[in-house]
């Protein structure tokens, strides 16, 4: 029996069930295709939950702004608690070079709408009390972003879509898509083949497979970054605190404390890592305390419960991919480790796109975000 639907969302992580919940909304009957034994066990569950609008790119910045909406009211629109959290994000700023270049682009993203600005030292200490105030000399603060929980929002996500509709197959590994004459109008899996009007592309990093099968050359490239999380304690400060300065062994850090009292933090490798397996190392800790006590000293006798190591799928430019190909292939990737923040955003975005009900603006976001732009635009805080 021919098993027929609307659209077919190839990955159930971090885009693909946001995109299927707001597709089913629209009334589309959806079939979610995913390889892992559960929605958000690729790299979903590496991520460490921050949400932020607070990019240099404006299509990034907009969509990031409809996912920060989408998750400040989750919790009021279905009851779901997702650990919403809106702490908002702070750079401590060390250097005249680094405050230059942020005050530089301060004024670009104020034009996008976004409530952020340089703060003085003395007002940086306030919203981060303890903070390492030798050599500082202020901070970008954006109070409107947050975090929340990647799998309590993932299984969210997975349950209200199923409630309208959705329907999901787990260890289904796409292995091909279907095409009749000029046309894809399905996908084999290694179980079954499957049928729609429309294919949606969100597999994260394993998008080459699709590269070939579209003919198309899609630029993303998976680095590793790790991760950890301590045990919860007292409030100590509200944001998602990053240091951009730049160390032998690293890029930046950035971590923050959960709606749970747990430190999360994270660290971006110099240079970067790829091709090495996803499983957590040693050195990481060496890396992390070695920068994060030059940030906030009082760290020094926490516990940590557990580290863990993922991929960011990354484009040159360190914005995502969003194209419409052969009219019915509807391809989501490259979100350089943000599929999180993205994930709401764009999977209204391409509800839109399907049901032919774009704004100008959404319109332009598709555009800038277009797979067969220049890719010379790089994002600032990639």
């Amino acid at each position: 029996m021919l098993k027929k639907y609307d659209v077919i969302v190839i990955g159930a992580g971090s885009v693909g069930t946001p995109t299927a919940y707001f597709l089913a909304k629209e009334g589309f009957k959806v079939l979610v295709l995913e390889k892992n034994k559960a929605s958000g066990r690729g790299q979903n569950r590496a991520a460490i939950g921050g949400i932020r609008a607070t990019h240099s790119d404006k299509a990034k910045a907009m969509l990031c702004l409809n996912s920060i909406n989408i998750f400040k009211n989750w919790y009021k629109d279905t009851g779901d608690d997702i650990n919403w959290y809106q702490g908002g994000y702070f750079y401590p700023i060390y250097s005249e070079k680094d405050k230059g270049s942020v005050l530089s682009l301060l004024t670009i993203q104020k034009s996008f709408g976004l409530n952020i600005d340089f703060i003085n030292k003395d007002k940086a200490l306030m919203v981060v009390p303890d903070l390492c105030d030798e050599g500082l000399l202020g901070a970008i603060y954006s109070p409107e972003d947050g975090s929340a929980s990647p799998l309590k929002s993932n299984y969210s996500f997975f349950k209200q879509a199923k409630l309208k509709g959705a329907e999901f197959i787990f260890e289904s590994e796409v292995k091909a898509i279907i095409k009749e004459r000029d046309r894809f109008i399905g996908v084999k899996t290694d179980k079954d083949d499957y049928y729609s009007d429309y294919i949606v592309i969100a597999s994260g990093k394993d998008v080459e497979l699709f590269s070939k099968e579209l003919k198309v050359q899609i630029p993303v490239k998976s680095d590793l970054h790790e991760a950890g999380i301590t045990e919860p304690i007292a409030r100590l400060f509200d944001p998602m605190v990053v240091d951009i300065r730049s160390y032998p062994d690293s890029k930046n850090i950035y971590f923050y404390q959960n709606s749970e009292g747990q430190i999360v933090f994270c660290l971006t490798p110099s240079p970067s890592k790829y091709y090495e397996s996803d499983s957590s190392t040693a050195e990481f800790l060496l890396q992390i305390s070695s920068r994060i006590f030059d940030v906030y000293p009082y760290f020094g006798n926490l516990r940590i419960r557990r580290i863990w190591r993922g991929y960011y799928p990354n484009t040159p430019d360190g914005n995502p991919i969003i194209e419409l190909l052969h009219s019915n292939v509807l391809l989501l990737a490259g979100m350089c480790g943000q599929g999180f923040m993205l994930g709401p955003g764009i999977g209204k975005l391409s509800a839109n796109i399907l049901t032919n009900k774009l704004s100008d603006n959404e319109k332009n976001i598709i555009s800038e975000l277009s797979l067969f732009r220049k890719f010379d635009n790089v994002e600032f805080f990639k």
